[in-house]
């Protein structure tokens, strides 16, 4: 059985003002809804399971505090409430992980202990406004206290009416969708199956109007109007779309029609561009479908011919530029080859003049005379080439066209560079 007050006390500490209190309160709520461990738990229990769950189950704990209640030690002399297996501690902790209302309730002139003097877990405590119980004023007191403890059940009563409300709404919820999902399977099923266009048109023939199955059969298809208007809507065509959107505009498949729409429109756009689609056109359709998913097998497209649009100017002045290097290489005039002597100096040198003929040198013998009968007379010997004196002929090719260099003798056409060059 939950009771809806805790009263959480020491026995050591102001017993008489709690069992005043207890009494005051089950003459005022009932005693039932009142939670005392001495009058409550039964004997042959668990104890500490039977706190917990009355803690669980409560609107409101009230912390009877006393004069003693901080100090009071145990056998050793520690303060019990630094031990960790301490009830009224363990009381305390529990409620405040709970989120439970919680009242300190001063009796006999007690003061609220400072957030220094309780252990970390406890601390929040400090910080509660409390109720003063005196003993000339006791019942003045357990009325002020009591009204306080009825505004917080009420108020607690609110919040565990609101978040029941919300736990069974989400409930119903789940459980709606959970049903929706059953039938959408059942559906796909029967699509899948190929039970379901059969089972339309057998519903839209009028010679069924007064089967007796019809009625179930229009029950199946009022039971999935979406889905079965999605099986009958034309995926290529927009007005098909636009007019399922239009009727389910947040249904399942809105976001599929949608992006449909995106797509067939983004297809149309690109159409519209043309073969030669003009730079400020690319750029206007890349601005208006950039942040569409549907449009991006298009979107990529164009981002591709703007690409060349914009490196085709780059690249022209990189032809031409090279162009103009080829043709002046081509048209430069190349100076005469020049011989310098050792010293340098950057002058011609002269040629070389031929040696003069010695003493020992052979020279071209006589003429044997005709009259000598049966003598041949012998081969005149051939006189040596003595080098010319002229300057010598430099043979320039480069520069030459290819019918002049065709023309030139000692020079030949490269056809790897096209240009002209020596033998």
């Amino acid at each position: 059985m939950s009771h809806a007050i805790f009263i959480n006390y020491r026995r050591r500490d102001e017993l008489g003002f709690t069992l005043a209190l207890v009494k005051d309160l089950g003459e005022r709520f009932g005693s039932e809804e009142v939670f005392f461990d001495q009058q409550t738990i039964p004997p042959g229990v668990n104890f500490a399971e039977i706190l917990n769950a009355n803690v669980a189950s409560c609107e409101v704990m009230l912390v009877v505090i006393g004069p003693n209640w901080l100090t009071i030690a145990d056998e050793k002399g520690a303060r019990r409430l630094d031990n960790q297996n301490d009830y009224v501690r363990i009381e305390i902790e529990s409620a405040l992980r709970q989120e439970k209302r919680i009242i300190p309730v001063l009796v006999n002139g007690a003061s609220m202990p400072a957030p220094k003097d309780l252990p970390k877990s406890v601390k929040p405590l400090a910080l509660i406004n409390a109720v003063q119980l005196s003993r000339d004023k006791f019942l003045r007191d357990c009325g002020h206290l009591a009204d306080g403890v009825a505004k917080a059940r009420a108020e607690e009563k609110a919040r565990r009416e609101e978040a029941e409300r919300i736990a069974a709404s989400a409930q119903q919820k789940a459980a709606g969708e959970a049903e929706i999902a059953r039938r959408r399977s059942e559906l796909d099923k029967a699509i899948a199956t190929g039970k379901l266009t059969p089972l339309l048109a057998w519903a839209a023939d009028p010679a069924h109007a007064k089967h007796p199955s019809m009625a179930k059969a229009r029950a199946t298809i009022a039971a999935h109007p979406e889905e079965i208007a999605w099986h009958a809507v034309d995926r290529h065509k927009p007005a098909s779309l636009e007019g399922f959107l239009r009727r389910f505009p947040s249904g399942h498949h809105a976001g599929e029609a949608r992006a449909d729409v995106q797509r067939l429109q983004a297809q149309a756009d690109f159409v519209a561009l043309g073969d030669k689609p003009t730079r400020r056109a690319l750029e206007q359709y890349h601005d208006r479908w950039k942040s569409v998913a549907a449009a991006g097998r298009y979107l990529g497209r164009v981002d591709s011919m703007l690409f060349w649009r914009k490196a085709r100017p780059v690249l022209a002045t990189v032809l031409l530029v090279a162009v103009l290097a080829i043709a002046w290489r081509a048209t430069a005039p190349v100076p005469p080859a020049s011989t310098t002597g050792a010293g340098g100096g950057g002058k011609q040198a002269a040629p070389a003049k031929p040696a003069t003929p010695t003493a020992s040198q052979p020279t071209a013998p006589a003429t044997l005379p005709s009259y000598i009968p049966g003598v041949t007379a012998p081969a005149k010997p051939s006189t040596p080439a003595w080098p010319s004196t002229a300057a010598p002929k430099v043979v320039i090719c480069f520069g030459k066209g290819f019918d002049a260099c065709l023309a030139s003798p000692g020079c030949q056409w490269n056809i790897l560079t096209n240009t002209c060059s020596l033998k």
